[in-house]
């Protein structure tokens, strides 16, 4: 397969808005449509998997249906996404990554979650020779800054205003360790009811996690991390088991 040809899009390009008839009317247009591309050989297409941009007699694999026409096959990616554009919705990048969207959503989620994996490194060096995993910002790498271990938050402490209930501790504790991939989450620091110093772990999958350093010293240490790094602090909890929760910030490089 070849490198993706993907086009941007000029800026007075406008973001369709798909109804689902119209992303399921679209997706049809990839099906049987060996004659109607051969037919015109110059019509513009697109790939809505890889987001390629071609012309009609640059297909040259067809898949072959049992029931009617052979179905194109995207020339960049292989697969059976090829779309062209209507006079309701002209071809356009931005059009290609709505179709994306609907219909490889999963795939997406799932390419996010391995692309925001951090991996073991102690610095620059080793941080690009393991490739670019986690980037936050252009000309930025991560540099590790400390480790901690959580324990689940204290119950009076949910039950004086942060949670509703109690047993939301226990049973998101339960569902948080029942997996296994690593976590992703940011950390900021308040004074709950009390008056005492606390750290809100929140992850955008799982919204807030019901678990706080283990000991005084380590909410100090994060407090401290917090209030010089603010946004650009990441924390990443590779075990769940064992609830280790290793700190990262993106530095300017050197």
């Amino acid at each position: 397969m070849k490198e993706p040809h993907i086009v941007p899009d000029k800026p007075s390009v406008p973001v369709p808005y798909l109804h689902y008839e119209d992303k399921d009317a679209l997706n049809r247009l990839t099906a049987y449509n060996r004659t109607v591309l051969g037919k015109r050989h110059a019509r513009q297409c697109g790939c809505f998997h890889c987001g390629s941009r071609f012309r009609a007699d640059e297909i040259s694999e067809w898949m072959h249906e049992e029931d009617g026409d052979d179905t194109a096959l995207c020339p960049y990616c292989g697969m059976d996404a090829v779309v062209y554009g209507t006079a309701t919705f002209p071809l356009s990048t931005a059009l290609l990554s709505q179709l994306y969207m609907s219909w490889f959503e999963e795939e997406y989620r799932e390419r996010q979650k391995r692309a925001l994996l951090i991996p073991d490194y102690s610095n620059k060096k080793t941080f690009l020779q393991k490739g670019i995993p986690f980037l936050l910002k252009d000309e930025r790498f991560v540099q590790f800054v400390d480790e901690i271990e959580l324990m689940p938050a204290k119950i009076w402490y949910y039950l004086q205003g942060y949670h509703a209930y109690a047993g939301a501790l226990n049973n998101s504790v339960a569902k948080f360790e029942g997996k296994n991939d690593r976590c992703l989450v940011k950390l900021r620091a308040f004074t709950d009811v009390d008056g005492c110093l606390r750290v809100d772990i929140t992850n955008s999958k799982e919204g807030h996690l019901p678990f706080e350093p283990s000991t005084e010293g380590e909410l100090r240490r994060v407090c401290t991390l917090v209030q010089q790094y603010g946004k650009e602090l990441h924390g990443v909890i590779e075990d769940r088991a064992t609830r280790k929760m290793k700190l990262y910030v993106a530095r300017e490089k050197a």
